[in-house]
């Protein structure tokens, strides 16, 4: 996702460059559902969430 929006970590230098940075969005959990998105090992994470909200589509964070 990085790459598509042409940012790279060289790019944040200062606090205004935050701002280069992409969000995770909801729907971002939903495609990657149930736990693609994890940065760690799955042995690594405290507690697993999920969520229908009103959509009725399930999103899992950790």
């Amino acid at each position: 996702m990085f790459a598509e929006a042409g940012v790279s970590a060289g790019d944040i230098k200062s606090l205004d460059d935050i701002a280069k940075l992409l969000l995770t969005t909801k729907q971002d959990l939903r495609n990657n559902y149930p736990f693609g998105i994890f940065a760690v090992l799955l042995d690594e994470i405290v507690q697993i969430r999920a969520a229908s909200g009103t959509t009725g589509e399930v999103s899992v964070t950790g």
